[in-house]
């Protein structure tokens, strides 16, 4: 590791995108997300939340972080469906039937979120969902019970794909500690249309409320639909907290989501290409800023607006320029590409973010701040985190690396006691009580945790005051 005070934490990267495989098109070069990962530690990336956009997503990032850092303290991921891939919750060979029905049950949607008073003369299928001015009271639906969805009808073909992605998560909850990608994409409709992403993003909330995971949101060309459907589920997303990565809005929509506890805005190169994003990066809150590379996309290029702030180091790097290899390449710790973003270049973005903000504090402090920003963000890093900080003087970080391979090794025998012992951790955090455990897990933290914990000589680690 360099020999810096600052530390990161990538709060979305697509490492299990082909491009980590070698794959662009056509192979370029052999497998190289080791020299990613030990890139990335060199640079001070102290953990990485790979970011996922359906099932097959989530199955190669598990067997990443099984095989690049099999004790779980590095890589962790999200679990949901990308807008773009919303089609994963249809029988393929249904699509355009599927389409049919979903575009007569977006009537219904609309006139529960539409103001027919004040749009009488609107077509339905123009697709803009004015609900601000409806109160359809789902407070108590959102926060408790069985989450309230006007309008869309939910096959068992759905409901398949939203089990499938519940087991991955109650499963993996010791990798997964976000739900998403989820969101809107009103830029690549090709890929899929408004009515299909908008039915899904909120069917995904099922998984938010059931786990009150942070939400990792996806926001493009969307923001009117999008924050009409966020404030009907504001309770919600309040209490669990989200991020909306990879802002790319105007300033103006900053101040929507400032509206919203516990809502955070995630920065990459994509973040900083122009002049306006610039400006709008400004009036971020310090607060709200998360920080990320979404590698091995949005990458800070020659052409963006920010590029002037890392000119000088940017020129200095000896980068590999794929469309010069002619044959498979081995690959090693020196050989960064050019063009293919990744964690390690998350120091750009920290670098590039802190002078346009301009604020009063040393970039130690900058990257700091962020980095408390992200804890409290994911309540399971914050956890992580503050056993990490907080054990007694005497405990050194092998000792409580042996407590989180005491939960690895029960795995497989005790699901139930890794299962507590997570839900222990994220109802304690969420309700921002380090006191005692949430009820309704306490003695099932007590009679699985503690003896183990005892046996292996780590039981003052159960009281997190001590």
């Amino acid at each position: 590791m360099s020999e810096m005070e600052h530390s990161f934490i990538d709060i979305g990267s697509n490492l299990a995108d082909k491009m980590f495989d070698g794959i662009y098109n056509k192979k370029k070069h052999e497998n190289d997300l080791k020299y990613v990962l030990n890139r990335a530690k060199y640079n001070n990336v102290e953990k990485i939340i790979i970011t996922c956009t359906c099932i097959e997503d989530i199955d190669k990032s598990l067997n990443i972080c099984e095989t690049y850092d099999p004790k779980g303290e590095f890589l962790f991921l999200t679990a949901g469906v990308h807008p773009t891939s919303s089609y994963e919750f249809v029988d393929k060979n249904k699509i355009e039937e599927h389409n049919m029905i979903a575009k007569n049950e977006f009537e219904d949607f609309l006139k529960y979120f539409k103001n027919e008073s004040n749009k009488e003369q609107q077509e339905i299928n123009n697709l803009e969902c004015d609900i601000k001015n409806q109160d359809l009271k789902v407070d108590k639906n959102t926060l408790n019970g069985d989450l309230y969805i006007p309008g869309f009808v939910y096959n068992e073909q759905d409901q398949n794909y939203l089990d499938k992605l519940k087991e991955k998560i109650e499963k993996h909850s010791n990798r997964i500690v976000c739900i998403g990608e989820m969101g809107l994409d009103f830029d690549r409709l090709h890929f899929c249309p408004k009515y299909i992403q908008i039915k899904y993003f909120i069917y995904q909330l099922k998984l938010v409320q059931m786990f009150k995971l942070p939400i990792f949101l996806h926001m493009r060309n969307c923001s009117d639909t999008f924050f009409e459907i966020l404030e009907k589920y504001k309770p919600l997303i309040e209490q669990v907290g989200g991020v909306i990565h990879s802002f790319t809005d105007k300033e103006e929509i900053i101040q929507k989501i400032t509206n919203y506890k516990n809502l955070y805005i995630g920065i990459n190169g994509c973040s900083l290409k122009t002049v306006e994003n610039i400006n709008a990066v400004k009036k971020i809150p310090m607060d709200l800023l998360l920080l990320e590379t979404d590698a091995p996309w949005c990458g800070i290029k020659k052409t963006h607006a920010s590029y002037h702030y890392i000119k000088d180091k940017y020129e200095k790097r000896n980068y590999t320029n794929l469309k010069k290899i002619k044959n498979i390449l081995q690959c090693d710790d020196t050989i960064i590409f050019k063009d293919r973003n990744e964690p390690y270049n998350i120091v750009d973005i920290a670098e590039i973010t802190y002078k346009i903000k301009g604020e009063n504090m040393s970039f130690n402090s900058f990257c700091q701040k962020v980095r408390c920003n992200t804890k409290s963000y994911n309540k399971l890093f914050k956890c992580i985190i503050y056993i990490m900080e907080n054990t007694k003087k005497n405990d050194s970080k092998d000792s409580v690396k042996a407590h989180f391979e005491a939960i690895e090794e029960c795995k497989d025998k005790k699901e139930k006691y890794v299962r507590c012992f997570n839900n222990w951790y994220r109802n304690n955090f969420l309700k921002g009580d380090l006191t005692h455990a949430c009820d309704d897990y306490y003695e099932d933290y007590q009679i699985c945790i503690i003896n183990d914990l005892n046996k292996k000589g780590l039981g003052h680690l159960r009281d997190l005051n001590k």
